[in-house]
């Protein structure tokens, strides 16, 4: 079993740690067996295998203090440590819970609806075979509830999740142990979530799946700077989408650094301890990074956009997408005696709803941006 040490440490010398350490290799390994099962059900998922697991429990010492680990009790650690290593399992091939959701849908439908309700389906299959894991059903409960609360769940709802929960003989911070989980999560972000070597074998079909192995894939590495006080990722990428999927990582990830202090409660006193902010220092290879914002009137130019002003019909805004990609085309041609072949191709993707339409002409500036 990979551990580590820090915290492994810490929950050996709580009351029962070595127990409690015991029934985590028991867990483990129940674990890494139905995580193997995604790679081969959902190849184009990003990796969620045991390994991906050991590297959050690395991440944690590396972010939390050592001070507001060593406070945690010796439940809330194993809970911690256990809701790592199943958070994942709602991606898995779960016969047992008979997804009626999942019938007579796409392939890619149920991979986009597993991506997105995993969670819940780790919580259900938890509550409902706690026994699988060798849980009773009040700690598959509480383990439950904290998987739930690493992704899409407002972890201030306190009926759903409760920062004074009995167990035993002690207080549970669910909410606590949830948004310990979750960013440490995200932090699992640099190259080895996605070998190079796989991404060259498989086919990604998914342009949310090829846009998540890239951004993985753009960053070297995570770790915390300046005393402790700045959690800093650094890479490079010559794709500007990539390049704003991890500048929107970046906004994500602030959002649980700054809403971590309001969930320690009875560990207040730590806050002056944690991490301030996540910075992304990315190099832009090819391009400028700039930001550009534009202000209007959203219901009106939503409006013009779908051709509902100024169109009779709604095809009508399609038709002048093309014919101004005819034009940047023909101006490019007027200004470029080398320029020959006009490339103006339409990509529908029915799955993402969208249309895209591109063109090899002139395109915009960044002075174009800015003024006109």
């Amino acid at each position: 079993m990979t551990t580590n040490s820090s915290v492994f440490d810490l929950l050996k010398n709580k009351p029962n740690g070595n127990t409690l350490i015991a029934r985590l290799e028991l867990i483990r390994k129940k674990a890494r067996d139905l995580l193997l099962t995604i790679s081969i059900m959902h190849p184009e998922f990003t990796l969620h295998t045991i390994e991906h697991k050991d590297k959050i429990i690395e991440i944690y010492p590396k972010v939390f203090p050592k001070s507001l680990l060593d406070a945690l009790n010796q439940y809330e650690l194993f809970f911690l440590l256990s809701a790592t290593y199943l958070h994942d399992i709602g991606m898995a091939e779960l016969a047992k819970l008979k997804d009626v959701e999942f019938n007579n849908v796409s392939l890619s439908e149920k991979a986009s609806l597993i991506r997105n309700r995993h969670h819940i389906r780790t919580e259900e299959y938890l509550n409902k075979f706690p026994s699988d894991f060798y849980l009773e059903n009040s700690e598959a409960y509480i383990i439950g509830r904290i998987c739930r609360g690493h992704r899409n769940e407002d972890l201030f709802d306190t009926e759903k999740f409760k920062f004074d929960y009995t167990f035993d003989l002690e207080k549970i911070n669910i909410p606590l142990l949830a948004s310990m989980l979750k960013l440490a999560d995200e932090l699992d972000t640099a190259y080895p979530r996605t070998p190079k070597i796989m991404y060259e074998n498989i086919t990604l079909s998914s342009t949310v799946s090829t846009e998540q192995w890239n951004k993985h894939l753009s960053i070297d590495g995570v770790a915390l700077t300046l005393n402790n006080s700045i959690i800093k990722c650094n890479g490079r990428t010559s794709e500007p989408k990539i390049f704003l999927l991890v500048k929107q990582l970046q906004i994500k990830i602030n959002e649980l650094v700054n809403q971590l202090p309001y969930h320690l409660h009875e560990y207040s006193e730590y806050t002056k301890d944690l991490p301030r902010s996540f910075e992304a220092d990315i190099e832009c290879l090819g391009f400028i990074a700039r930001d550009i914002k534009f202000m209007f009137d959203e219901a009106s130019i939503m409006r013009i956009f779908s051709g509902l002003s100024i169109y009779q019909r709604r095809q009508d805004a399609i038709r002048e997408l093309i014919k101004n990609s005819v034009d940047a085309c023909k101006y490019r041609q007027d200004g470029d005696p080398n320029f020959k072949d006009m490339d103006i191709r339409l990509q529908l993707n029915k799955n993402e709803k969208t249309l895209i339409i591109d063109d090899n002409g002139v395109g915009m500036d960044e002075f174009d941006l800015k003024n006109y």
